[in-house]
């Protein structure tokens, strides 16, 4: 143990680099542990021509059971988005805030549902950084 100490003291001991989180400010779990995000860099400039990701009009998440008084968590479900390019992911919000980033297979998160009026959010973010239109719903805890 001492041996070990000394030679990482040294500076001979190099372990190798972590790579960098993906980069969206929030909170991202993928791949775990989740870490904060403070700043991002700029993302690059669109081609022109190139489109952004499509969510259908159908796809505005949908609570999975209604909200009632007692409903602390809401589960909220979504269809699938399209992309010439392919989907890179989805990003939720919650009363406009990010509170969530799911892969490009998910199709479902969980949200804490405070009490009040709030606005649950998604958008579908391709492979090149591209957003799409967000969808949204409206839902309401009515707490007394």
């Amino acid at each position: 143990m001492v041996l070990l100490a000394y030679v990482v003291m040294a500076g001979i001991l190099q372990l190798p680099p972590v790579p960098p989180p993906p980069c969206v400010p929030g909170i991202t779990c993928e791949p775990p542990p989740c870490v904060p995000v403070l700043t991002c860099p700029p993302p690059p400039l669109p081609i022109p021509g190139d489109k952004p990701p499509v969510l259908p009009t159908t796809a505005a998440p949908v609570p999975e059971k209604p909200v009632t008084a007692t409903t602390t968590k809401v589960t909220l479900k979504w269809k699938a988005a399209t992309d010439a390019e392919g989907i890179a992911g989805y990003r939720l919000y919650r009363d406009g805030k990010l509170r969530a980033i799911a892969g490009r297979k998910a199709r479902q998160a969980t949200f804490q549902m405070p009490c009040g009026r709030h606005i649950f959010a998604i958008e579908a973010v391709d492979t090149k950084g591209q957003r799409s239109e967000r969808r949204s719903v409206v839902l309401r805890r009515r707490c007394q």
